[in-house]
């Protein structure tokens, strides 16, 4: 027989949980029916470690599937797919009822385990976007220089632009690129009147860059030189970790955008 959780909650609890239902099954001693054990699967959604359960209900045992019993699998199954059935046998050696803190227990880690399915998950990376002071001039580079197709142009204003960005009174002329498997997005800010440009070193907070695998460093460096783009310094080999052996350099231009080129050695 079943008893209901909820009969030991308040009454601001129970209509906090009205959707959540903790079963806790009372089992007499030697009864042979065995309960699938949902801290197993909580422990494992939840990356918490198994034993912490055991130390939080120290007056209930956990009762795990019996090792080779029919319907092992499909249990194990089940039990991932439904976990807001908290299934927790009472220890054969106490008729302790659970208490409210063990009660909290299973609904924390039933939060866990929600929030974790309900949680915002990264699909793609979409694009790189940098803040230019010539539109023009950055679109130039990076398509007839670098190779990306333009792929669009935009301009926006008013509302949608100040809410997006947080700038009141935006207005931005945009141009989106793709290529390699990427896609850069070029802002230049027509507005507000106020806007600075930064000059950010690489070891000042707030500076990104980008980084590209190249074929030929030296060529890519000779390539660029016409565009305003300049080497921060020369090419280094890495030495040690997993990159060793990869030349690797930076390029900036004149806003300060940086760019990481990186050449693999010949045998990768």
């Amino acid at each position: 027989m079943f008893i209901s959780g909820e009969n030991y909650l308040s009454q601001k609890t129970r209509e906090h949980h009205r959707a959540r239902t903790f079963r806790i099954p009372r089992i007499k001693t030697g009864a042979g029916t065995r309960f699938a054990c949902r801290a197993i699967a909580l422990a494992k959604a939840s990356r918490i470690p198994l034993s912490a359960f055991f130390n939080l209900t120290p007056s209930l045992a956990l009762a795990p599937i019996k090792p080779g019993g029919a319907g092992e699998s499909e249990k194990a199954e089940s039990m991932a797919r439904h976990p807001i059935i908290f299934s927790l046998r009472l220890n054969h050696a106490t008729t302790q009822r659970p208490s409210l803190h063990e009660l909290d227990v299973g609904r924390w880690a039933l939060g866990v385990r929600r929030f974790r399915r309900m949680s915002l998950r990264i699909i793609a990376a979409d694009h790189t976007g940098f803040t230019v002071s010539n539109l023009e001039r950055s679109l130039a580079f990076w398509r007839d220089v670098l190779g990306f197709e333009l792929s669009h142009r935009a301009h926006h204003t008013g509302e949608l632009a100040s809410e997006v960005t947080g700038v009141p009174g935006a207005e931005i002329s945009i141009a989106v690129l793709k290529g390699y498997g990427h896609k850069i997005e070029l802002l230049e800010y027509l507005a507000p009147a106020d806007r600075r440009i930064a000059d950010l070193r690489p070891c000042d907070v707030g500076s990104v860059h980008v980084a590209f695998t190249v074929k030929d460093l030296d060529g890519i460096l000779r390539g660029i030189e016409t565009s305003g783009w300049k080497p921060a310094g020369k090419p280094q080999t890495l030495q040690s970790g997993p990159n060793a052996g990869k030349r690797v350099v930076y390029v900036r231009d004149p806003d300060g955008t940086t760019i990481e080129f990186i050449q693999p050695p010949n045998n990768m």
